[in-house]
C-alpha cells in the first residue's frame, strides 16, 4: 500500500482513493483481506463511452468543423493533464496494471473547469521494488501473468504473452516498456479512446483553409478504427477462453502463428504516424495550436519500443510480416512535405472508401494485385488437390483423436480459435452487462498466502 499520505503531490491525493481501514483473515490455505477506503466521486469512463454517440458530419467549412473537435480535446486534455501527473507519482510507490475506462473515474464531464477522473481498483497492482526486483533476486515483471484489459496493452505485454520474458532481453526498449511503461501506455490508450469516441466521424473531403488538418484527423480515425477491431477480436476470444475454462496454451500457440504481436505493432506504429501528420498538419494552420499539442501529448505514452517490422523481424528471426495493410510512408516536417498532406490524405480516403458496387479502375493497385496474384488452371488444380489431401489429413486426425480421448476417457481441450477467421467476420459486440469495479470502498478478495 501506499503510506504517508502527507508526503503524496496533490496530484495523486485527489486521484486515488484513500485507505481508511484494513483487515486480514487467515483461511488456511488462502487470505482474506478487507480494506476500506474512501470514495471518490463520479461514474465509469466506460460508461460514458458507451453513451456517448458519434455524430456524422456533412461537408461544411474546415472552420464550422473544427469547432465540433474542440470539446473532445477538451475533455482528452483533462484526462491527461489529471492522471498522467498521478500515474508519474504513484509510480515511485506502486504500478496499477490495469488503467482502462472501466476503472477511471469521471465527474462533470461537460462542464469545463469542473471535470475531475480518479482512478479505481487496485486489485492487480504491485509495488515498485518487488516488480523490478535487484541484482540478487528476479523481479515480479518475469513471473507474474500479464495484466489488465489487453485492448490496452502496449506492444510488450503482447510479447510477455506470447513469447515469454526471455524475449525482453537486458537493456531492451521491449522490458524497460514492460517494466515501467504500462500504466502511461494504457492512459494513452483510453485517451485516444475518448478523443475518438467524442469526436464527430469527419467528411471525407472537407473545404477550406484547414483542410489539411481535418484530413489528417479523418485518418487518425481510421487508423483507430482498425486497431480497435484487431485487437478486440483477440479480447473476445480471451474473454471466451476464460469463461469456458478453455486452454491457454493453445490459444497463445495460435497467436504467435496468426503474427498477432505483428499486425498491432503496425497497428500502434499507425496511430502514432497519424498522431505525428496531425501535429505537423496543425503547425500549418492558425486555429490548430490546441490540436497540435494535444496530438503530440498523446504520442508521449504511446508504446514505441520497437514499431518497425525490420525491428521485430530481427527479434523473432522471422522474414514475413503479418500486417494486414501497407504501412504508410513517415511525413517528414519540411515545406513541401507539409504541403502534400492534404493530396496524401486524399488518395488515403479514396483507397478507404467502400466501392459501392462500383469497379475499381483498371489501373488500381488493387486491380494489378489482382491480375498479377491470379493463378493459372493447373495452380487451381494443384492447389485443391493440396487442400482436398490436407482435408484428409485433418479427418483423419480427428477421428484418432476422438479415439483417443474416449480410451482414456479425458476431457476434450477446447481449440485454438481461428483469429484470423474472426477478424473477416468481426463485428463489433457491446456486452450485454458491463462489469465494473465496485467503488463502495470496502472489498473483500481471496488472494493466496
Amino acid at each position: 500500500g501506499i503510506e504517508g499520505e502527507t508526503m503524496l503531490s496533490p496530484f495523486l491525493t485527489s486521484r486515488i482513493p484513500r485507505i481508511a481501514a484494513q483487515e486480514t483473515e487467515n483461511l488456511g490455505q488462502v487470505w482474506r483481506v478487507r480494506l476500506a477506503m474512501s470514495r471518490l466521486p463520479g461514474q465509469p469512463l466506460a460508461l460514458v463511452l458507451r453513451n456517448c454517440k458519434q455524430q456524422k458530419l456533412q461537408d461544411l467549412p474546415a472552420k464550422e468543423v473544427l469547432r465540433f473537435l474542440a470539446e473532445p480535446c477538451r475533455i482528452t486534455s483533462e484526462l491527461l493533464t489529471q492522471l498522467g501527473p498521478a500515474l508519474q507519482e504513484l509510480s515511485r510507490t506502486a504500478y496499477h496494471r490495469d488503467v482502462n475506462p472501466r476503472n477511471i473515474l469521471v465527474n462533470e464531464i461537460s462542464t469545463e473547469g469542473r471535470t475531475s477522473f480518479g482512478l479505481v481498483d487496485f486489485g492487480m497492482a504491485v509495488d515498485v521494488r518487488r516488480w523490478l526486483g535487484t541484482s540478487k533476486e528476479d523481479g515480479g515483471w518475469k513471473h507474474l501473468e500479464v495484466g489488465g484489459d489487453c485492448r490496452y496493452w502496449p506492444l510488450s505485454s503482447w510479447v510477455m504473452f506470447m513469447r515469454g520474458p526471455q524475449e525482453l532481453g537486458p537493456g531492451s526498449p521491449l522490458r524497460a516498456e514492460y517494466q515501467s511503461g504500462l500504466d502511461l501506455h494504457a492512459l494513452g490508450i483510453t485517451a485516444l479512446q475518448v478523443l475518438m469516441e467524442h469526436s464527430p466521424l469527419l467528411p471525407s473531403k472537407p473545404s477550406g483553409s484547414e483542410q489539411s488538418v481535418l484530413l489528417a484527423f479523418r485518418a487518425l480515425q481510421t487508423s483507430w478504427l482498425r486497431y480497435w477491431q484487431d485487437v478486440s477480436v483477440f479480447w473476445e476470444s480471451l474473454m471466451k477462453c476464460f469463461a469456458t475454462g478453455g486452454n491457454w496454451m493453445a490459444l497463445k500457440t495460435s497467436c504467435i502463428q496468426t503474427g498477432l504481436d505483428r499486425v498491432l505493432a503496425g497497428r500502434l506504429s499507425e496511430l502514432r504516424q497519424a498522431l505525428e501528420d496531425i501535429g505537423i498538419a496543425s503547425s500549418c494552420t492558425k486555429s490548430g495550436g490546441e490540436l497540435e499539442v494535444l496530438s503530440r501529448t498523446l504520442l508521449t505514452p504511446l508504446s514505441n519500443a520497437p514499431t518497425s517490422q525490420g525491428q521485430l523481424d530481427s527479434m523473432w528471426n522471422s522474414k514475413s510480416s503479418m500486417s494486414l495493410t501497407p504501412r504508410r510512408q513517415p511525413l517528414q516536417s519540411s515545406s513541401l512535405q507539409k504541403q502534400a498532406i492534404p493530396e496524401k490524405r486524399g488518395q488515403l480516403e479514396e483507397q478507404e472508401r467502400p466501392s459501392q458496387g462500383k469497379p475499381r479502375p483498371q489501373g488500381s493497385l488493387q486491380s494489378q494485385e489482382q491480375r498479377l496474384d491470379r493463378p493459372t488452371q493447373a495452380a487451381q488444380a494443384a492447389k485443391a488437390a493440396q487442400a482436398a489431401k490436407a482435408a484428409q489429413a485433418a479427418k483423419a486426425a480427428v477421428a484418432a483423436q476422438a479415439q483417443k480421448r474416449e480410451n482414456s476417457d479425458a476431457q476434450a481441450v477446447p481449440q485454438a480459435p481461428d483469429l484470423v477467421a474472426e477478424r473477416e467476420v468481426f463485428k463489433e459486440r457491446q456486452p450485454q452487462q458491463l462489469h465494473v469495479p465496485h467503488v463502495a470502498h470496502v472489498a473483500a478478495v481471496a488472494v493466496a498466502p
